[in-house]
């Protein structure tokens, strides 16, 4: 977990004005997104997490906020939301839920750039490797890049 992240006056206010809850907070999330319910219920974690973004997102009820409303929540406010559900979302982007499965893990090599790894791939015969590659947003994972590798001599 980041240690110093800068949040604006109004999530600040939101968290009433104490770093401490916006760490409990993303403790919580980090929680539902392991599902580790041990603290609190499911329902207690999406009811607190509901409450807390829509406080950030200035809405009283975000499912029944006008269409507009809910734009301008998310025009004004979405790099907040973002700041603090950021490290819960690379997590889940690197580990997801193949980190419990033994089988995946046997067949598949994992390599993460941001964690110092290189950008290279070795077979020993005459493999088509599928490569993921997450970069930017959702709209930019490609999925099935097959790469045609040499037996390396």
């Amino acid at each position: 977990m980041k240690l110093f992240k800068t949040f604006s006056d109004h999530v600040m206010n939101q968290f009433e004005g104490k770093l401490d809850n916006v760490i409990a907070f993303e403790s919580m999330l980090d929680q539902a997104a392991n599902r580790d319910y041990s603290q609190y219920t499911r329902e207690e974690m999406q009811k607190a997490i509901t409450k807390q973004f829509n406080a950030i997102l200035g809405l009283q009820d975000y499912k029944t906020a006008s269409a507009m409303e809910r734009r301008q929540a998310r025009r004004l406010h979405a790099p907040e939301v973002y700041s603090l559900v950021e490290r819960v979302l690379v997590d889940r982007m690197t580990s997801g839920w193949n980190a419990n499965n033994a089988f995946f893990q046997e067949y598949v090599e994992q390599i993460n750039i941001a964690d110092g790894d290189l950008n290279q791939f070795w077979v020993t015969d005459d493999s088509l490797l599928t490569v993921s590659k997450f970069a930017g947003n959702h709209h930019d994972v490609n999925l099935s890049n097959s790469v045609r590798v040499a037996r390396a001599a």
